[in-house]
């Protein structure tokens, strides 16, 4: 990619976000269930959950602001072709996206859950579009579905960018992303086949919401552990001496108890640690 291409796409990444936050309202089309056609520019409000049938194509012209109630989704078993150009960039946001002057609220992540393949016939073209503050972005939920994305933004979204079969990860922020799974052969559906080709990829793996809690929680149970266990030998080293140079017997086996004691403490210790440490080590593979 030559510079001034480079330059192009940054100076695109930052007007589609900046338009993002100034995005005026018109009075909104309302979508819901089966649709299908040609939607021009305009701003449009889906209440609920809107589908393309299988055969069917749903296109949104450039410059569309789709705006998506809570639990709206788009559920693609046809064609749905998200046309954004350079100079007409679509938005897919949440509800409460709009001026504060207009009734917008502080959108959020999760506010709508996102467009779903779901079926093996489905297909999502989308261009110059920026989605933010869904669920998952995109989901691909059929096998040999088609993903062909290219010049997008995605941001604040609140699982992963993309879930398409393999791990869910996010987009590079600030840049324009592209991403394409394998199409189909001779119009028979195959697996999906993740393959990120766009200029300024990238695309950071994003980890289900619990592997972090579990990873830290491991990492201190495997540091308290160990902690334990060191101190416990010492310790048990420590009275075990001590118990050598008693002068009585009685001396003797009370230092003997205490050895004891810190010997089960060193004991737990060491397993605790060692449960801890291969539990952080196994939440790198999720």
């Amino acid at each position: 990619m030559n510079a001034g291409n480079t330059v192009g796409r940054r100076i695109a990444v930052i007007a589609m976000m900046a338009a993002t936050h100034c995005l005026a309202q018109s009075e909104d089309i309302h979508l819901a269930g089966p649709q299908d056609g040609a939607y021009e520019r305009a701003n449009y409000l889906v209440d609920s959950t809107v589908v393309v049938e299988n055969g069917k194509t749903l296109v949104f012209e450039p410059g569309c602001v789709v705006r998506f109630k809570q639990y709206g989704e788009i559920r693609v078993e046809g064609e749905l072709v998200v046309r954004g150009t350079l100079d007409g960039p679509i938005h897919l946001t949440s509800w409460k996206h709009r001026p504060p002057s207009e009734g917008g609220t502080a959108p959020a992540p999760y506010d709508w859950n996102g467009i779903v393949l779901a079926d093996s016939d489905a297909s999502l073209t989308m261009t110059y579009t920026r989605l933010v503050y869904g669920t998952i972005g995109v989901t691909v939920k059929a096998a040999g579905a088609v993903v062909d994305i290219d010049s997008c933004s995605f941001d604040h979204n609140g699982i992963a960018d993309i879930a398409a079969g393999g791990p869910e990860f996010f987009a590079p922020k600030g840049k324009l992303f592209s991403y394409h799974t394998k199409p189909r052969v001779s119009g028979t559906a195959v697996a999906v086949t993740t393959t990120t080709t766009a200029t300024e990829t990238g695309g950071n793996r994003r980890h289900p919401r619990w592997v972090p809690v579990v990873r830290w929680t491991a990492c201190g149970l495997a540091v308290a552990g160990l902690a334990a266990g060191i101190a416990g030998e010492y310790m048990a080293r420590s009275y075990q001496q001590q118990g050598n140079d008693a002068s009585s017997g009685a001396d003797a086996d009370d230092f003997y108890g205490k050895r004891d004691a810190m010997v089960a403490v060193r004991t737990v210790g060491y397993v605790t640690g060692g449960l801890g440490a291969v539990g952080f080590t196994v939440t790198w593979f999720f």
